[in-house]
């Protein structure tokens, strides 16, 4: 039985998987297998990761409706054994040390009487211009023994992470119908938890960032981040400073809702909901330049209605 599963969802994803599948295999670190999850593509996706298989050893999960990347990920941990679950995007990529680095921080971890649930890296940030100057981190932030409290008010967490299998089972699952933020859901949960979170600042993975993925659709996003924040009060775990904390973030997501359209932001919309939106930016000034930050990387091409 392998000790890491790598768990990849694909949508679509013809393009890139075969470099993402590559950058797995050509890990330093040997005890793992393989399990894609195609969640009916309706491009070569499949066929692809099939003709892949025939050169190194992965198993192929395929869908028969499309689901979202958490209702894959559900279906290729299923299928998995690994104590220790890799998450890959199916168009991003890994360097070769990205596995041995990351269970060496679990090991020590453990080791140190920690309760490891998710062990993050940095990430290099790949566009169409190339691979960017800065990376993850310099605008996220360290995530290393992040509080809840912390995660809470923004997700420093990158995608790519290691984490235990026993934390994702407790936590029960990825939450499929949070699409665009299941990922950052099940960062909640695991820490709600007791478990803590684990960083390297070496950027080990590289983040493609496309301006055609469901995080640069900034009224889906919203309205998933809402749906998140409102399960996290109604599962009622969260302390006193914890609580205010989402509810606040809850009342600037729907000062965001007020004026996000599918196309961007209207600013007919904006000028209507004015009251709204100061109260949730004066509650929110101390992290503004985070989220200005943020929305401008991620909808450098958003319009504005």
């Amino acid at each position: 039985m392998p000790r890491v599963s790598v768990i990849i969802a694909a949508y679509n994803a013809e393009e890139f998987i075969r470099e993402a599948l590559e950058s797995a295999w050509a890990q330093t670190y040997r005890d793992f297998e393989i399990v894609v999850s195609d969640d009916a593509s309706t491009d070569g996706t499949a066929a692809l990761v099939e003709v892949v298989a025939s050169e190194i050893s992965l198993r192929l999960v395929r869908a028969v409706r499309n689901g979202g990347t958490g209702q894959a990920r559900n279906a290729a941990i299923t299928e998995s054994s690994g104590e220790l679950l890799a998450f890959l995007d199916a168009d991003d990529l890994w360097e070769v040390d990205f596995l041995e680095s990351l269970v060496a921080l679990y090991d020590e971890a453990r080791a140190a009487g920690r309760n490891p649930g998710i062990v993050t890296c940095d990430a290099l940030l790949l566009d169409s211009n190339g691979v960017s100057p800065s990376t993850y981190q310099a605008s996220s932030g360290v995530p290393d023994n992040l509080t809840l409290a912390q995660l809470l008010r923004f997700n420093t967490v990158y995608g790519g992470v290691l984490v235990a299998r026993t934390a994702v089972e407790g936590a029960g699952g990825i939450d499929p119908t949070l699409r665009g933020s299941d990922d950052y859901d099940l960062w909640i949960r695991i820490l709600e938890l007791g478990y803590t979170v684990v960083a390297s600042t070496q950027p080990l993975a590289i983040y493609r960032q496309r301006h055609d993925s469901l995080s640069h659709n900034l009224g889906a996003m919203n309205a998933s981040l809402e749906l998140l924040y409102s399960r996290a009060i109604e599962r009622g775990r969260l302390r006193p400073a914890e609580l205010r904390i989402v509810k606040r973030q809850l009342r600037l997501h729907r000062a965001i809702g007020a004026v996000a359209t599918p196309d961007g932001i209207s600013a007919a919309r904006t000028l209507r909901s004015l009251p709204l939106i100061a109260w949730a930016c004066l509650e929110n000034y101390d992290r503004m330049p985070f989220y200005v930050r943020r929305f401008v990387a991620r909808n450098r091409t958003s319009p504005i209605a």
